[in-house]
């Protein structure tokens, strides 16, 4: 059986999360995960280490270990944009890439001020699971060659022997009707 550890970025340094990174992997943990959040005001924090950033210098220093967020929050990056991110953190890290993503926080839930905080909206339950079926899809198209008319340009290069896998998240159901 492997265990793996979730580190909580809430009001951390960075060097704090890396040394962890490092204690884990020494101590024999097959993987590291982080939250996806961009203020640490959501955990009454006065600063949050952002996921991604953390998760790629994790994966430069510590060889061996799984890395992923525990979830991605697909409002906070473009599918096209995340997809190269994430083809080129599978590459850097060879192959070690668990990519978590989901709907983020309802209206009803602290993260929301989040997304309100950087001019977004917070849309409901069915729009947000919508819209990560569709980032699912641009994911997957751009790790094969084809999304739009930029078919090969958002391809990462050279192109990783093999996507990340992915793990989609979610919460609550759909009321019948």
């Amino acid at each position: 059986m492997e265990i793996d550890l979730l580190f909580d970025p809430f009001g951390v340094r960075f060097d704090e999360v890396l040394a962890g990174a490092v204690a884990a992997e020494e101590a024999g943990f097959g993987g590291v995960w982080l939250y996806d959040h961009l203020a640490g005001s959501v955990h009454g924090r006065d600063r949050v280490v952002e996921c991604w950033t953390t998760l790629t210098a994790v994966a430069a220093t510590v060889p061996r270990i799984m890395v992923g967020p525990l979830v991605l929050n697909v409002a906070n990056r473009p599918a096209g944009t995340l997809a190269v991110m994430a083809a080129t953190l599978q590459e850097l890290s060879g192959g070690r890439l668990l990519l978590g993503i989901g709907a983020g926080g309802g209206r009803d839930t602290p993260y929301a001020a989040e997304q309100e905080a950087l001019g977004r909206s917070v849309p409901g339950d069915a729009r947000r699971r919508a819209e990560v079926t569709e980032q699912v899809a641009t994911l997957r198209g751009v790790w094969q060659g084809h999304h739009g008319r930029a078919d090969g340009f958002l391809r990462p290069h050279p192109v990783p022997r093999a996507p990340p896998s992915q793990m989609i998240s979610g919460t609550g159901h759909e009321r019948a009707r």
